[in-house]
């Protein structure tokens, strides 16, 4: 029986499409291939066989077909084999069978069968193909073509909808300016030798009829791929629903988020600035006619936001996912009807004029419209409306540069962008009204909040964009990330729309993990909290130091390096071993240092002990008057 041989007939083309390109496509979808080599007289049969790739080995078969081509495979990694054998079909050779009970009949010289090696020797993988975002390039590569002296290659961009060749060249790299509109195209590879037959390619000519033109000559084509380039489709949530939307495709720099359902409608963009981050966008739209509103508690204050808000849970090498923070700040895009910000400008007006209706209920009537913002929650904290709404402020939020609102649409859907965006959370926008003129429906905006560990104390520093009614700060340290205890009190700047900058250089330092939070302080007694901000000394054990020694009454002991709570026990032996003194010290981060009265003691040498749960530490003492 002679040896075959697997091969590819057609070039192989693969397709790099948005950005995600394919490493090692072989094919796509359908898989063609042909053996030579081969016995063919009667008697003998030839097949093609499908073998599963089970974590780089050979595992079932998967088909078997007799002319090669195995159609609409899924994505995945597959290992290809030709077989050619005499007689029956082998009961090893069937679906479901393992590829090593085959390798086992191949490998029995008495069977008259015959299997090639792998197709290229490993496994191939096939893709699928993915959509093209307008605006993005088409990317085509092939392998395998005639690269004899005097053989060129050319890739052809053919319109499906009238079958003329949009465009053609050398480097396979099709961007909008070659394909100018959406809609399906066919990709072909052409190799030849024929330098008449390039002469003749023209763009804006039927395909159908240069395929004429090559049939007469040994020009090879690869069949067509069919790729289909995508409007841009931005849409606004329904109403009265909450979707989960993942990254579909990123074109000029923004990444555009769609659901499951509806892949090709784009919900929310972020321009990740070079972050590298995995992002879910999560967009909840109350039903119409109702809005995240507190109504005034009292005839002084109303605060409103818009009922549809955006939240982003993020992972990645550049996010901090404890503090929330991203290595680079980012933009957002959040599309909305701009009639529903218009609404709650409406509701404000009532509130303003004492109209009384059944968002006024009472028929406030107020002073002064309060500055709308556009805001979005601390860095890293959750965003939920009804708790951070209060009759009189927008709490742990601040608002990010607002670049385009209003009047920025594409496809006519109307959007907001927000720059400066330093972490992920949520937002939505605000409005309210007040007592008093130009006062900020966000309280104190609160840009940064940092630490910086020197070798002796832990720098805090933050900044604020504006201020309203502020009388302080009190920074607190944990040990845990719960329970925080005020280190330090820093006064605010009361109402001010210029930036502040704050610092506090703490030397009571804490080895190993400490945790730190901001609590800002109004006049009247209102709060609200900062992101939590974490540092580490990176500590392992803590160590003693016990002087005098000799001692004459009193004995220090003092520890380093503690990190938790520990009850200690002290025992001191004298020189025949008995027990003479036993006592307990509660042992903390901020209770290191213990003064002990052994003057009861006679004279001698002594061993004491410090027990934990964790360290033993003996000590020779010798008490000396």
């Amino acid at each position: 029986m002679k040896k075959i041989k697997l091969h590819i007939i057609p070039i192989l083309l693969v397709i790099a499409l948005a950005n995600n390109l394919k490493a090692q496509c072989d094919f796509f979808g359908v898989v063609s291939v042909q053996a030579d080599g081969y016995t063919n007289t009667l008697g003998y049969t030839q097949q093609y066989v499908l073998v599963e790739d089970n974590a780089g080995t050979q595992g079932d078969i998967l088909d078997i077909t007799s002319d090669g081509n195995f159609g609409s495979l899924d994505e995945g990694s597959y290992f290809l084999y030709a077989v050619n054998y005499e007689g029956a079909q082998p009961a090893e050779l069937a679906i479901g069978q393992t590829w090593a009970a085959l390798d086992a009949y191949d490998q029995d010289a008495g069977n008259c069968f015959e299997m090639s090696e792998p197709y290229y020797n490993r496994a191939v993988n096939v893709c699928s193909p993915d959509d093209v975002c307008f605006g993005n390039p088409i990317e085509i590569a092939v392998e395998n073509y005639n690269q004899d002296a005097g053989y060129e290659l050319r890739y052809i961009l053919v319109s499906t909808s009238d079958g003329t060749i949009v465009d053609f060249n050398e480097t396979g790299s099709f961007g909008e300016i070659d394909y100018t509109n959406s809609g399906t195209y066919d990709a072909y590879a052409l190799s030849t030798n024929d330098a008449t037959l390039i002469a003749d390619l023209t763009q804006g000519m039927l395909f159908a009829d240069f395929n004429t033109l090559a049939d007469a000559t040994c020009a090879e084509f690869l069949d067509p791929r069919e790729i289909t380039v995508l409007d841009n489709n931005f849409v606004y949530v329904a109403d009265g629903s909450s979707i989960e939307a993942t990254a579909f495709c990123e074109v000029d720099g923004w990444t555009h988020y769609s659901t499951a359902a509806n892949p090709h409608d784009f919900v929310f963009s972020i321009y990740k600035n070079s972050n590298d981050i995995t992002a879910t966008v999560h967009i909840n739209v109350a039903e119409t006619g109702t809005n995240y509103l507190s109504v005034a508690a009292n005839n002084e204050y109303s605060s409103m936001t818009l009922r549809r808000s955006w939240s982003v849970d993020a992972s990645g090498a550049d996010y901090n996912s404890f503090e929330g923070s991203l290595s680079q700040a980012v933009k957002v895009r959040f599309y909305y009807p701009l009639a529903e910000k218009t609404w709650l400008n409406d509701i404000a007006s009532d509130f303003l004029n004492g109209t009384t209706t059944t968002v006024n209920s009472a028929g406030y009537d107020h002073d002064f419209l309060r500055t709308p913002r556009w805001f979005k929650s601390i860095d890293g904290n959750a965003l939920d409306l009804s708790s951070m709404t209060t009759p009189e402020l927008i709490v742990d939020a601040y608002g990010p540069t607002v670049v385009g609102d209003e009047l920025t649409t594409t496809n006519g859907v109307n959007y907001v962008e927000l720059a400066d965006v330093t972490g992920f959370s949520g937002g939505t926008f605000a409005t309210g009204t007040g007592p008093k003129d130009n006062e900020d429906v966000l309280p104190v905006e609160l840009l940064s909040f940092q630490l910086d560990q020197a070798s002796d104390f832990d720098l805090l520093t933050w900044s604020t964009a504006s201020e309203k009614n502020n009388d302080y700060f009190s920074l607190e340290m944990s040990m845990d990330s719960e329970k925080f205890t005020e280190i330090a009190k820093v006064n605010g700047a009361s109402t001010t729309n210029i930036q502040q900058d704050y610092q506090y250089e703490n030397y009571d330092i804490i080895p190993n993990t400490v945790y730190y939070r901001l609590k800002q302080v109004d006049f009247d007694g209102a709060y609200q909290y900062s992101k939590i901000i974490a540092g580490n000394r990176h500590v392992k054990s803590w160590s003693v130091d016990v002087y005098p020694n000799p001692y004459q009454n009193n004995l220090n002991i003092n520890f380093s390096h503690v990190t938790e709570e520990e009850t200690l026990t002290v025992q001191i032996f004298d020189e025949l071993g008995k027990l003479v003194t036993l006592d307990n010290l509660n042992l903390s981060a901020y209770n290191t240092s213990f003064n002990l009265d052994l003057s009861y003691l006679p004279e001698g040498v002594y061993i004491m002990k410090l027990i934990s749960s964790k360290h033993t530490y003996s000590f020779k003492l010798i008490r000396k008057i």
